[in-house]
This record gives structure tokens, C-alpha cells and sequence, in this order.
């Protein structure tokens, strides 16, 4: 695992077996700080030639409206486009926030998405 990015926002680690870039907040971020890390994300997979992305939210506590929106409409769809038709999307939440028991992602995106509550299941998965 290849250490990219490492700060009291995030941390971005890079795994060449999975070939898959994983973002994990360390807690509370919003506005410009949540959309350069996205941002800068984006520029590693790219990079890297990922196919995979984990996103780890569990240690998110709060989700704005505006940056929820901005990730939809302007960010995964650039993320998709990097990814491919064969690129896969893991996200964790924590418990808390998955109230809804969403398992596999109904978006429409043509990448394979699914949310877990579990880091361990979640990586397990991008590795079929």
C-alpha cells in the first residue's frame, strides 16, 4: 500500500494488487477542503490508471447539501469517465449513516458501485 496523501483531512493510499485508490476522511471536512481532496483524487487515479476507488466515510459525521450535490452532479461523472465502463466504486459509511441498509448502488452509473458499512467487505468486494 503506497501512501499518497497524508493530513489531518485525509488519508489516500494506493494499492497496485487491486489497482485502486482509497480516500479515508479522518472526520470533518466541507466546501473548497472536501472538493480539492475529491479534486485531487481524481488526479491520482488518473495517474495511476486506477480502476477501482474506496472511499472510506465512517469517520464522516456530517454531509452538506451542497457538497453532496457538487460529488453528483460535476465529480462522478469525471470520476466514471476515469474510471471506465469496468471501473468499480466501493464506499463505507458508518452504521450511523447507513439507516437504509443500501447494499448495491442503484445509480445508473455504468460502473459497478456498492456501499458497505465495512472496510473489510468493502475491500474484499473490489478484489473479485
Amino acid at each position: 500500500m503506497e501512501v499518497l496523501v497524508n493530513n489531518d483531512i485525509t488519508k489516500i493510499t494506493y494499492s497496485a494488487k487491486l489497482n485502486c485508490v482509497a480516500v479515508n476522511w479522518n472526520g470533518y471536512c466541507c466546501g473548497d477542503h472536501y472538493r480539492q481532496v475529491l479534486d485531487d483524487t481524481l488526479q491520482i487515479v488518473a495517474l495511476k490508471k486506477a480502476t477501482k476507488l474506496l472511499v472510506n466515510q465512517s469517520a464522516k459525521d456530517i454531509f452538506y447539501l451542497d457538497d453532496t450535490r457538487w460529488s453528483l452532479e460535476d465529480w462522478y461523472p469525471r470520476l466514471i469517465n476515469l474510471l471506465g465502463d469496468k471501473g468499480k466504486l466501493a464506499v463505507v459509511f458508518s452504521k450511523r449513516h447507513n439507516t437504509l441498509g443500501l447494499r448495491e448502488g442503484n445509480t445508473g452509473w455504468r460502473i459497478t458501485n456498492r456501499f458497505f458499512t465495512s472496510i473489510r467487505e468493502a475491500i474484499y468486494w473490489l478484489s473479485q
